[in-house]
């Protein structure tokens, strides 16, 4: 079964590349990007493309690295209460 799981994740990876390759080969017009207080050089439509999809999942990681973070913080502090009312109610810690 381990060895079936690498073939398809190496297939997949090949996929992956060659359809990327044929993306970038067929998105070669240069654009430029203008951000309303800023001119972008002229880079492919490709180019820009993955760029901004990368920012994108950095910026998407980024946003749930703090939410997961903000739910451990909320989960040690509900532990900590659990800890405090079962001493108060049992007398002795858990």
């Amino acid at each position: 079964m381990r060895i079936l799981k690498t073939i398809f994740l190496v297939i997949m990876a090949i996929l992956v590349f060659v359809l990327s390759l044929a993306f970038i080969t067929h998105n070669q017009t240069p654009i430029s990007i203008n951000l309303l207080w800023a001119q972008l050089p002229e880079l492919a439509v490709s180019s820009w493309l993955i760029i901004f999809f990368v920012i994108g999942g950095l910026f998407g990681l980024g946003v749930s690295s703090l939410m997961l973070l903000k739910e451990k913080q909320a989960r040690l502090r509900v532990e900590k209460r659990l800890r405090t009312t079962s001493k108060l109610i049992t007398g002795h810690s858990v």
